[in-house]
């Protein structure tokens, strides 16, 4: 487990992670090759809804997932508010 610290408050530990690996990388590309043909299978409008539900729920959560990036990344809360809207509008392409 590795320490992920506040970079505007050293004194701060954000969360403990664990760092990925090459194999965990490669765990992941397996992972999302077994899940492709199901997901390209499913219908445009089911996959569309799965996007819509995300998008609502980074949504409903905005100003915690803001706070987090922010102590995470050391960044203005305004910018991070900004990111998640971004991430948000993507997935309601």
């Amino acid at each position: 487990m590795t320490a992920d610290i506040n970079p505007a408050n050293h004194g701060e530990t954000v969360a403990m992670v664990d760092l990925a690996d090459a194999e965990l990388a490669a765990d992941a590309v397996t992972a999302a090759a077994a899940a492709f043909h199901g997901w390209s299978q499913m219908p445009a409008p089911a996959r569309g809804e799965i996007l819509r539900r995300a998008a609502d729920i980074l949504a409903s959560r905005t100003e915690a997932i803001a706070r987090d990036f922010t102590r995470e990344e050391g960044k203005p809360l305004a910018e991070s508010t900004g990111e998640v809207g971004r991430a948000i509008a993507v997935l309601r392409l």
